[in-house]
């Protein structure tokens, strides 16, 4: 072919030489060339192996320059020659083509072959990865800094982490395949990176590295212009190495744009965000915290100074919620199994009828963002555009040197788009506009510290506080500080208590939020006086308020007397769920609207729309968000009891009871059931009993009739994870049915396929194939893979490692891992789950250990045992990497004692009932039984004098002590022969690590469901307890075996 040998010529060359494809740096018009030829020769079907060398050379370069992003389909390959596609001849041509360049085609560890991979690493960076350059490259540095962090094992991790970081990316890279391109590169600069003396200054770096290495460019994987050098790697290159520390921002806002729609409104809690203990004055700073949203996602608070670091209990990188910039941003703080607080870590925006807000591209290089984010009254942005949300009655007026154009809808109001430099009007306010600056103007924040308004949900969801709040702000990174003088506040019309705070600085305003202010003691109670007739009593609140009481056409109303206080009585027909509640100042005709439960003598379920449970309700657990119960004010019951059979287990509580406060139970005994099981809900008081909660991992099954699938009525978002190669990741919204082959095409490689509708909430997870394999039991599926979890025990260097791990997460990101038989099988083998923890990267610490509430196991009752294996084997498997990397014997032996006690610091900084776990494998491996934390502060993992540590463990447990969950009783140690305080209704607690403790020594036979249920409602009483005395009784137990 006459091009290909033009361009082998134009380097030098009669034939090719091996090197990657880019590499031979076609030209556009080469490009372009190419493409016409080929849609000639393979339009008549001439497969020759001149046209297979230029077809491979064509689509890489194709690819690269014309990839919109998304999943990468040879559907789009073929329309660039305007043809359609044809599988056989996109294999056959791939094949032969990569040959004749002597280049070799990717495979996945499973063996698969990758041919549209293959094509994509090829052709090098694509061109959006440029034009997102801002992004792109902050990626490529959080993963460079992750992978240093791992040290010499940082190479173990870089796919892992590459999959998580993609998705702050716009979403035309948010794929597998671009994760992995992004690896590869980060492992190619870390690389140089390595290659530098420590001394040298980075801006040194460049230059170094070219007199000393002067070939350190061609290690570089993947093509890349000066531009895009420039912009990505050098950046990256010369960034300083820092340990990295908690993120001061809770809360980052903003709008995304949505596919020919309006923008939606965003909230990102961050990874590693930093909570102050302002945020939770009174509670005790060494408390480990769980922190969740409505839904039930969030975080662990891990104390450190000043306040707790979170870090996600499950899924990767940040949390994002949709949420409007004018509302508020909750979370729910539980500690020790039991509610703590509901914190308002962010107040949010006025609503844009109250004032208009400044936002500016995320990527101040691109022409259509996708991401804005707030911008500071100052108005300055390196963007060609500035954006304004504001009222849709409100028109601006501006100077003429100023662009003005309506841009499309936004949360509660219009988004324009302004540049130019010079002063616009929306209505009363006056805004600043500079585009087109040196640089952005720092983001101002402002923060609300108060005693939040609790018990009852304000219309509009405003965060309302008890007394006026505290106003800190920041500009930039850095701590808050309060405001003083330059914080002002003034009255929302119409809304009562209503206040937007200000912050002024030289005659601007940087910013703006929006709160209630209620008097300091306001109290509001409701009580059922009979069936049907409810009293609400209020006190301190001012004279003269209106207070109306209602439901449905039911209505009550009272003035507030000179005391402060009113009390309504209401009759209503019926069991409703919620009353509606409002105050009203006649003078000003402000009011204020609220939500509140209907107080119950006996219990009630509630569900997520506020109506009353009449009957019995199948629910997945995803589905519990929003689900309350209703319990008599001097207390009842939450009872769970296994479907499978056995008896039940009641947790004490009283009044209105969030169901996802027993979320982490229930995962638990769902997980002990596989991934089938179901757990009953109800709750128990007053004498009566509620219906039943069926809770169970999903809602509906989709019905298969030939190659399609029904699925309902209804849109349902259907994700498939490729399970032989957990990069590649189909998503699709489909309505009524769906045919498979349509979306998932007919590549090699089992499809895991979840679903979600709106309307009937979660599909049964299915698996898929465009090649199916005979058909195999459950049963056998599981003893399958315990074998292979043995074998990659035995091969620590098992490149499987990595990969089912990535299945893992991109199955659980996707919705649910349970149901992966791969996740099933570890309980046969918990010497393989320990391995897993240990394995990987301190980022996904907590997301492995998440893996107890989706396989029937429970971290302590893992045999020791197993823990002592799990340790031989990773650690032999990074010895086996240290020396591939051709570190010196003398070195491994340290570096890898350093790695695990580093892993062993993170554990149980999460989980410090573990201690002794770890330490007795260290011990049993010949190490020493010491761990890391995260301040390079050595821990022992052992308990010196256990028996004097767990007798006073046992009396403050006895100070706290206030009653049991009901259906624990008869639970003791057999064999552990321990003297603790008590009398007999608080031997169950005490004696809870006992009997863990004998359950992971082998001195006690496993579990039964029934005891493991009791077992872990027992540490969910008093986790206090648990985690000091388990550690204590595993030493005693462990001598006594001896």
């Amino acid at each position: 072919m006459k091009i290909v040998q033009s361009i082998l010529a134009r380097n030098g060359l009669q034939h090719p030489d091996g090197r990657p494809l880019y590499a031979y740096g076609v030209t556009d018009a080469e490009r372009e060339n190419l493409g016409s030829f080929l849609r000639m020769r393979i339009g008549m079907g001439g497969l020759t192996p001149s046209t297979a060398q230029g077809f491979v050379l064509w689509a890489a370069e194709y690819i690269r320059t014309g990839f919109p992003g998304g999943q990468l389909t040879w559907d789009f390959v073929f329309e660039g020659m305007a043809l359609d596609y044809d599988r056989p001849t996109a294999i056959e041509l791939t094949s032969h083509g990569l040959d004749t360049w002597g280049r070799k085609l990717r495979q996945s560890d499973h063996g698969h072959r990758e041919f549209l991979y293959t094509l994509l690493a090829e052709g090098g960076l694509p061109d959006l990865a440029l034009a997102n350059a801002p992004r792109y490259r902050r990626a490529l540095l959080g993963l460079v800094s992750a992978i240093e962090g791992e040290g010499v094992l940082g190479e173990s991790i870089a796919d892992a982490a590459a999959l998580r970081l993609v998705e702050d990316l716009p979403q035309v890279l948010r794929t597998g395949e671009q994760a992995r391109l992004m690896a590869e590169l980060a492992l190619a600069i870390v690389a140089a990176r390595n290659l530098l003396p420590g001394d040298l200054v980075v801006e040194a770096a460049e230059p170094w590295l070219d007199d000393n290495h002067p070939d350190w460019r061609r290690a570089l994987p993947l093509r890349l212009s000066q531009e895009a050098f420039e912009a990505l790697v050098r950046p990256v290159l010369l960034s300083e190495r820092k340990r990295e520390k908690p993120t001061p921002v809770l809360v980052r806002r903003q709008l995304r744009k949505q596919a020919g729609g309006p923008w939606l409104g965003v909230a990102e809690i961050p990874e590693r965000a930093f909570l102050p203990h302002a945020n939770l004055v009174g509670v005790d700073r060494d408390l480990r915290l769980r922190l969740t949203n409505d839904t039930g996602a969030g975080f662990l608070g891990i104390p450190v100074e000043d306040g707790w670091e979170l870090v996600r209990n499950a899924g990767r990188g940040a949390l994002l919620m949709a949420v409007a910039p004018d509302e508020p941003v909750f979370l729910n703080a539980h500690a020790d199994g039991r509610f703590l607080a509901r914190i308002v870590i962010d107040a949010g925006q006025p609503a844009p009828d109250e004032a208009p807000s400044l936002w500016r591209a995320l990527d101040s290089d691109t022409d259509f963002p996708e991401v804005l984010v707030p911008l500071s009254g100052r108005g300055q942005a390196r963007a060609g555009r500035i954006f304004v949300l504001a009222s849709d009655d409100l028109v601006p007026e501006g100077d003429d040197d100023l662009c003005v154009s309506m841009d499309a809808k936004a949360p509660g109001g219009t988004l324009w788009s302004v540049s130019g430099r010079g002063v616009t009007h929306f209505g009363p306010h006056e805004l600043r506009i500079a585009t087109g600056a040196d640089a952005d103007a720092p983001e101002a924040r402002l923060a609300v510290l108060g005693r939040p308004f609790s018990g009852f949900l304000i219309d509009g969801s405003v965060a309302a506080f008890l007394g006026a709040p505290m106003l800190l702000g920041v500009e930039g990174e850095g701590p808050m500080r309060p405001l003083g003088n330059h914080a002002r506040t003034k009255a929302v019309p119409g809304l009562l208590g209503g206040r937007v705070a200000e912050w002024h600085d030289a005659g601007m305003v940087l910013a703006r939020c929006q709160y209630i202010v209620l008097p300091e003691t306001m109290q509001i109670s409701l009580h059922e006086i009979s069936d049907g007739q409810v009293r609400l009593q209020a006190s301190g609140l001012p004279q003269g308020l209106h207070l109306h009481l209602g439901v449905g056409e039911h209505r009550e109303a009272a003035v507030i007397g000179a005391d402060g206080s009113a009390v309504l009585l209401l009759a209503a027909e019926g069991q409703p769920g919620t009353l509606d509640i409002r105050l009203s100042d006649p003078r000003s005709g402000e009011t204020l609207a609220m939500t509140g439960l209907w107080p119950s003598r006996v219990a009630r379920l509630i569900d997520a729309q506020g109506a009353r449970v009449s009957g019995n309700r199948p629910l997945s657990r995803r589905g519990m968000a929003g689900w309350r119960g209703v319990l008599p004010a001097n207390g009842g019951a939450v009872q769970l009891r296994m479907a499978l059979g056995g008896a039940p287990v009641a947790f004490p509580a009283g009044g209105a009871v969030p169901l996802i406060q027993f979320g982490n139970v229930i995962d638990q005994a769902l997980a002990l059931q596989g991934a089938d099981g179901r757990v009953n809900l109800r709750l128990i008081g007053g004498g009566q009993e509620t219906p039943r909660l069926e809770i169970g991992r999903y809602d509906w099954s989709a019905e298969p009739a030939g190659p399609f699938w029904h699925l309902g009525a209804g849109v349902t978002r259907l994700t498939a994870v490729c399970l032989d190669d957990p990069a590649r990741i189909m998503s699709v919204e489909v309505e009524s049915r769906t045919d498979p082959a349509v979306w998932l095409g007919e590549d090699e490689g089992l499809w895991f396929v979840q679903g979600y509708s709106e309307s009937r909430g979660v599909m049964r997870p299915m698996a898929w194939s465009a090649q199916p394999g005979e058909w195999s039991s459950r049963e056998q599926r599981l003893q399958s893979y315990a074998q292979e979890w043995q074998r990659l025990l035995s091969e620590p260097d098992d490149l499987g490692w990595d990969r089912i791990w990535s299945l893992i997460l991109a199955v659980r990101d996707a919705g649910d891992a349970s149901a992966l038989d791969q996740v099933q099988a570890l309980a046969r083998v918990p010497a393989a789950a320990v391995a897993l923890l240990l394995r990987v990267g301190r980022a996904d610490r907590a997301a492995a250990l998440l893996i107890e509430t989706e396989s029937p196991f429970w971290w302590p009752l893992v045999p020791c045992a197993a823990w002592a294996e799990a340790l031989v084997s990773v650690r032999n498997g990074l010895c086996y990497r240290l020396r591939i990397a051709g570190i010196g014997e003398d070195d491994i032996g340290p570096l890898v004692a350093e790695r695990l006690a580093k892993a062993a610091g993170e554990i149980i900084a999460l989980r410090p009932e573990l201690a002794v776990h770890l330490g007795q494998a260290f011990a049993r491996a010949g190490g020493k039984p010491l761990a890391v934390t995260s301040t390079g502060t050595p821990v022992p993992l052992a308990v010196p004098r256990a028996s004097v540590s767990l007798a006073g463990s046992a009396q403050e447990a006895l100070r706290r002590f206030s009653g049991l969950p009901d259906g624990v009783s008869g639970l003791s140690a057999r064999e552990l022969k321990v003297s603790l305080p008590g009398t007999d209704d608080v031997r169950p607690l005490l004696h809870a690590p006992l009997v863990a403790a004998e359950v992971a020594t082998g001195q006690r036979p496993d579990l039964s469901p029934q005891e493991h249920l009791q077992l872990i409602a027992l540490r969910a009483s008093d986790p206090i307890w648990f985690d000091a005395a388990l550690p204590a009784a595993l030493t005693l137990a462990l001598e006594m075996s001896r």
